[in-house]
């Protein structure tokens, strides 16, 4: 693949997009090695500080890991239409910006009908419900609110302000994929607080629900985003 120089986009984000592209079309074999720094220079026509850089972003996102003796290989073959997960830290720090939390609460509740239904466990009594601000470059940019199960509560207590995903992953879940619906909301008087915007500004609202390599969910979220600080890249 030949990168494109002038069209604005980051010589590594896309190497990494183009890496993606090529396990997810099976032109590696399932849990293969993927080509050498050196190879990829060659490859890409880039530096290897260019290429360390894809392949940073590719490890943090759980896409490839490397294995003593053997290089850096894939995790496993994608699934067309299921991308690995990026949360916000990620997209954040890919972008060139420091992301950050503000934590305001976790409550453990009974869970509502439409909770036990999507996490598919008719028996569920509990969740817990997370409320948080993330920031980007310290401005405020979307409220995060995330219900879970109640044995996470214990999880995020440790590090309130950490990346939900990097949390769940120190504690031996893996987030894989995601699936999300989005729509334009208004602020109403907590989010224009939290935000720092006028009340009923337009918003951007995204319901998300994370999974696991086996489909399991993992947690039903809720981000309202004001757009004008924080771009969403889809």
């Amino acid at each position: 693949m030949a990168l494109d120089k002038n069209q604005g986009f980051p010589l590594y984000q896309q190497i990494v997009a183009d890496l993606k592209t090529r396990i997810s079309n099976g032109e590696y074999s399932d849990y293969g090695r993927i080509p050498t720094e050196k190879e990829l220079c060659q490859q890409y026509g880039v530096s290897r500080i260019t290429v360390r850089r894809a392949i940073s972003i590719m490890e943090d996102t759980g896409i490839v890991h490397k294995r003593q003796g053997f290089g850096t290989v894939y995790t496993a073959k994608l699934e067309a239409g299921t991308p690995p997960y990026m949360c916000f830290s990620q997209t954040c720090r890919i972008n060139g910006h420091e992301p950050g939390a503000i934590f305001h609460d976790i409550t453990i509740r009974p869970a509502t009908e439409e909770e036990q239904t999507a996490f598919r466990q008719p028996d569920m009594k509990c969740a817990a419900l997370m409320t948080r601000v993330r920031t980007m470059d310290g401005f405020p940019v979307l409220v995060e609110k995330v219900v879970m199960p109640s044995a996470f509560a214990a999880y995020i207590e440790k590090e309130p302000e950490g990346s939900y995903t990097d949390i769940l992953r120190q504690n031996g879940v893996i987030v894989h994929h995601s699936q999300r619906t989005i729509e334009i909301c208004y602020a109403d008087e907590s989010e224009a607080k939290y935000l720092g915007v006028p009340a009923q500004s337009p918003l951007l609202l995204i319901r998300e629900v994370l999974y696991s390599r086996d489909h399991d969910v993992l947690s039903l979220t809720k981000n309202v985003i004001t757009t004008n600080r924080f771009p969403y890249f889809l």
